[in-house]
C-alpha cells in the first residue's frame, strides 16, 4: 500500500512538473507574441509600414499567427446600422461603436469608430456617403473567451470580436479595422490612438513563476525519493 501511495506522489509530481513547464513555455510564446506586436506598432506610427491593402491584412493573419495591428486604409461607402461591442472606458462598462463599411468589392470591413460610455449606446449617429479610414487591421478572434456572455446580435450588442456576427452574415473581412483619431472629430465615439506602450508586458515574469514552481517541485520530488531511500537503506541495515 506504501509503494502505491509513493508512486502515486511521483506520478502527480512529475505531471505537475510537466504542466508547470508548459506554462512556462506557453508563456515564452506570448512574450514573442507580445514583443512582435510591439515592433509592429512601433513601425506602423513611425510610418515604416505603409498601409496595405485589406486583401493583404486577410493573407497576413491568415499566414502569420503573430500578426495584428496592421496599418490599412479603408474606402467604400458607409452601411445604415452600427453595433456595439463591449469594452471598458474610462473605468466603466461601456461600448465601442462598430460601424460596418462596403467595399467597392461589395464586401464589409468593419471599422471600429471608437469608444463611447454605456449611457451613449444607441445614440451614436451613423455617418453616410463615402468612408476614408486609416486605422489598424486587429487579429480577428476566433471565439468567446471563458468568461465573455453571450452576444444578443438582435440587438446589436457583442461581448467579443465575432466578426461574423458583427458583419450580419454579410461577406466580411475576418478582422476589425481600429480607426485612428482625426483632427476635429467629435468627442464621442472617442477614437483611441495606437499606443505600444499602453501594452501590457508581464508574460517574461509569468514563464519565471511557472519554471520556479517547477523547480521547487522538482527539488521537493528529489527529497521525497532521497528520504524514501535513506529510509529503505535504514531498513536493510537493522
Amino acid at each position: 500500500m506504501k509503494r502505491f501511495k509513493d508512486f502515486a506522489f511521483l506520478a502527480a509530481a512529475g505531471l505537475g512538473i510537466l504542466f508547470l513547464l508548459q506554462l512556462g513555455f506557453w508563456q515564452l510564446q506570448r512574450l514573442e507574441w507580445k514583443l512582435a506586436l510591439i515592433a509592429d506598432m512601433n513601425s506602423a506610427l513611425e510610418g515604416n509600414s505603409p498601409a496595405i491593402s485589406l486583401q493583404q491584412a486577410q493573407a497576413r493573419f491568415a499566414a502569420d499567427p503573430l500578426a495584428d495591428y496592421l496599418p490599412v486604409a479603408v474606402s467604400g461607402i458607409w452601411l445604415p446600422e452600427i453595433r456595439y461591442l463591449y469594452a471598458i472606458v474610462d473605468g466603466k462598462p461601456g461600448w465601442h461603436a462598430v460601424h460596418p463599411v462596403q467595399t467597392p468589392e461589395s464586401v464589409i470591413v468593419l471599422v471600429d469608430r471608437g469608444a463611447i460610455p454605456d449611457e451613449l449606446r444607441g445614440q451614436v449617429a451613423p455617418v453616410s456617403g463615402t468612408a476614408e479610414i486609416q486605422g489598424f487591421a486587429r487579429r480577428p478572434q476566433l471565439q468567446a473567451g471563458w468568461f465573455q456572455p453571450e452576444s444578443q446580435p438582435e440587438a446589436g450588442l457583442f461581448y467579443w470580436r465575432d466578426t461574423q456576427g458583427l458583419a450580419g452574415g454579410e461577406a466580411s473581412y475576418p478582422f476589425i479595422v481600429e480607426a485612428q483619431p482625426v483632427a476635429g472629430a467629435a468627442e464621442w465615439p472617442r477614437a483611441v490612438k495606437a499606443d505600444p506602450k499602453s501594452l501590457t508586458n508581464n508574460h517574461l515574469s509569468y514563464a519565471i513563476t511557472w519554471f520556479s514552481l517547477a523547480g521547487v517541485l522538482a527539488v521537493m520530488t528529489g527529497i521525497f525519493i532521497a528520504t524514501r531511500r535513506n529510509s529503505s537503506t535504514a531498513r536493510h541495515d537493522a
